[in-house]
């Protein structure tokens, strides 16, 4: 058992060890591109003393990214496990001594697809059910849905899930009025109505499945570490069907686990929190992160979009510890499955992680959590910074070939100019002339410290001959691909492992093409992430909407077109048709990243196409552990999700508002809905006349001629409900508009066949 001294001791020297490491690579890779700079420009100044201050940020996060990885390995590969870590330390005996505590589960929805939603609670509930716990666990689907067609079809779906599973009072829905601060405030409400009935929440995505076995140890982890505030898990991310969503899916199986073991190793209880996939400790949450509303309006100011970040540094500061969970299995997520549809995911992110920055100057952060702030932030401005070491390589490759470099000595040197500038304010500042002397003799022994550090650069610059250039290119080869070429060459030498992989040609083969699929994406993102940062600092805010998960029968090929044709012509026919007439020699050099921007709309478009699937298979490009041994929560989610492809689909003219006609007409599902509705006062005569105004319309011309807001607001008022339940039933067929009389039809052939055959 390590005790708190010997705990903090060994942090110390971790981080330490790791700090060090990522400084002396850093200085020395500045020092390397430093000296390659002195011998092709013949000094330091100008465009060359810019481009090394715009890559010293660069190859910062270059070797910071290198270091976790390394340590990554070191822990899982060579080290077998980390000893200051919370999550492999327990026995099956100790596990089940650990009693559980009360535990919702929190499954927050916006216009999602009811299907996928409600099949995978479905699948989460039964998986908690085997493990003979269930009784400490209840669910909350907790909706900010605006569509009304999605609102309908959620309560039908609640009712009809918690009906075959027996589990009223178990599986709860809400509804909220108002969407206020999006997700965060969603869980935020839950809190403030019934948090206090519980002493954890696990926060899900739409898309998120646990096994049941995962949800009891983390509870039982954090009963065992009470200064645990929260226990993040790594999800694995599942069931692409394109080829753009199965190499993330590849690459997130091979990669994460070791990058999380390193972020681990280092991190320990200041870790970050990403919103999803993770247990909360309630009572200090409630307490201590209730996120603050930021001066100002948007992209900057107003509400806070990535509050993970934020309620992760709010924990710490309260005391409590921040884990990663990098062994614990069985936590599960889906991704973006197009370039386009991850683009947008990032625009949102981008403007959120921007706002951090005026967190950055709060004094109360622990030390960690404004690193990790800062590295949000950094996270975006890194290709800003990028795409400009590129202009500035390009245009001082540009002058190396016009010879337009002059020499140091010709130029006035810029601490004999810092030194008058000096001496000029130490002789204008109203000081005492001790003070002054003082001052002056300071300010001589800096210059003397300047003119010899200067000397050493140039006698080392001068001797190291052309070997920089040559060594920056094998220091930055081996920090992108050494970790890669190790975690792949132990995935080799593991039989076991590869077979999960789809056996050793697959494997080998799945890799090259994953490698020159990133190749390809990094300048696409480098060009799209500055628009973003760009948009943002202009003031350009984004709005709520709901993630694409799937692409249904297809990707329409004019949005790729849109989408990536000015960035095409400009940064990539443009920009390279004028640096090979400028400087074809850089030309070369920058190839790799003209060609990915030049192929971005036939990558958006092959990268959006679907690959054939099936589970159980051994072999096949991008095949992931999770795929070739399916876990029975997944395996039961696909088998439900399938058997649903075969249901009975409503007639195409109803599709659209399909909800909107049960409610109306089924008087079961009308019932539903209005019992849950609150219980609100009579409204006033002036919106009876509305609402009334929109049933007639309603009956007369059918729901498509009524706006969506004017659906919600109908949505809300059961008294208009009712009126209209008895108004289709009961009117001429001449009376009502022809989009009734087949919505009846079809409703006295099926009922609600369709809804019932998906929960089936």
């Amino acid at each position: 058992m390590i005790t708190a001294q010997e705990f903090r001791e060994r942090l110390v020297r971790r981080r330490g060890t790791y700090f060090s490491l990522v400084a002396i690579t850093s200085i020395l890779g500045v020092l390397v591109l430093a000296a390659r700079l002195w011998r092709e420009g013949k000094g330091l100044a100008g465009l060359e003393l810019a481009l090394l201050l715009v890559f010293i940020p660069l190859f910062w996060q270059l070797c910071m990214g290198f270091w976790i990885a390394a340590l990554g390995i070191w822990v899982r590969h060579i080290k077998g496990s980390d000893a200051l870590a919370i999550d492999d330390k327990m026995t099956p005996e100790e596990e089940e001594a650990i009693p559980l505590a009360p535990t919702a589960v929190l499954i927050p929805v916006y216009n999602e697809d009811v299907l996928r939603v409600f099949e995978g609670v479905r699948s989460v509930y039964r998986s908690v059910e085997k493990t003979g716990k269930l009784d400490h666990f209840e669910f909350f689907i907790l909706s900010d849905s605006d569509n009304p067609n999605r609102w309908i079809e959620e309560e039908t779906a609640w009712m009809e899930l918690c009906k075959q599973l027996n589990a009223f009072g178990k599986i709860f829905y809400r509804k909220r009025r108002k969407a206020i601060n999006r997700k965060s405030g969603n869980v935020a409400d839950f809190c403030r109505r019934w948090g206090a009935k519980y002493r954890y929440m696990v926060v899900f995505d739409a898309d998120s499945v646990m096994s049941g076995d995962t949800l009891v140890k983390m509870v039982r982890l954090m009963e065992k570490h009470p200064t645990t505030g929260i226990l993040q898990t790594a999800p694995r991310a599942i069931f692409s069907e394109t080829v753009f969503g199965r190499v993330f899916q590849f690459a997130n199986a091979l990669y994460s686990p070791v990058f999380m073991s390193g972020l681990n190793y280092w991190q320990a209880g200041e870790s970050s929190f990403w919103g999803h996939n993770a247990i909360i400790r309630v009572k200090p949450f409630i307490e201590h992160c209730d996120l603050p509303e930021l001066p100002g309006k948007e992209p900057f100011g107003g509400r806070i979009l990535s509050h993970d970040l934020v309620e992760a540094a709010l924990m710490r500061r309260a005391g409590y510890a921040v884990w990663l969970a990098p062994s614990l299995q069985g936590s599960f997520e889906e991704g973006p499955p197009t370039l386009i549809d991850s683009l947008k995911r990032d625009r949102r992110w981008c403007q959120g992680n921007l706002q951090h920055f005026w967190l950055l100057f709060s004094p109360a952060w622990k030390g960690l959590s404004r690193m990790n702030l800062a590295g949000g932030v950094l996270n975006y401005l890194t290709s800003p910074i990028w795409l400009t070491f590129l202009l500035l390589s390009a245009f001082l490759a540009r002058d190396n070939a016009l010879g337009r470099h002059a020499h140091p000595e010709a130029e006035p040197a810029p601490i004999v100019q810092l030194a008058k500038v000096t001496d000029k304010a130490i002789a204008d500042a109203p000081l005492a002339p001790e003070k002054k002397q003082t001052l002056a003799e300071v300010r001589k022994d800096f210059a003397a410290i300047a003119r010899d550090t200067k000397v050493t650069l140039k006698r080392w610059f001068d001797e190291v001959g052309d070997a920089p250039r040559f060594l920056l290119f094998v220091v930055t080869m081996v920090m992108l691909f050494g970790i890669k070429t190790v975690i792949v060459g132990a995935v080799l030498l593991d039989k076991k492992r590869v077979a999960g992989f789809g056996g050793r040609s697959s494997f080998l083969v799945s890799i090259a093409l994953e490698t020159v699929f990133f190749a390809l994406l990094a300048p696409i993102l480098m060009v799209f992430h500055t628009r973003f940062v760009v948009m943002t600092v202009l003031g350009q805010g984004v709005k709520w909407v709901t993630q694409r998960r799937n692409i249904g029968d297809g990707v329409d090929w004019r949005e790729p077109i849109l989408t990536f044709g000015g960035v095409t012509l400009i940064f990539g026919f443009g920009w390279g048709a004028i640096t090979l007439l400028v400087t074809p020699t850089f030309f070369w050099w920058l190839f790799p990243v003209i060609l990915g921007i030049v192929l971005s709309i036939p990558f958006s478009i092959i990268t959006s196409f679907k690959m054939d699937e099936e589970p159980g298979a051994t072999a096949g490009l991008f095949r992931v552990p999770d795929l070739v041994s399916e876990p029975p929560v997944l395996a039961n989610l696909r088998d439900h999700l399938s058997k649903a492809q075969a249901r009975i689909e409503p007639h195409e003219m109803l599709r659209a508002d399909y909800g909107l006609m049960l409610v109306i007409l089924d008087p079961y599902v009308n019932a539903l809905h209005c019992s849950l509705l609150r219980q609100r006062k009579s409204p006033p005569p002036e919106s009876r006349k509305y609402y009334a105004a929109i049933s007639e319309r309603m009956l007369a011309e059918g729901p498509g001629a009524i706006k969506r807001e004017d659906k919600l607001a109908l949505l809300y008022d059961t008294e208009s409900l009712n009126r209209l339940h008895l108004q289709v039933w009961s009117l001429p067929a001449e009376k009502v508009a022809p989009w009734w009389r087949l919505a009846i039809s079809q409703y006295n052939v099926f009922g609600r066949e369709p809804v019932r055959q998906l929960y089936r």
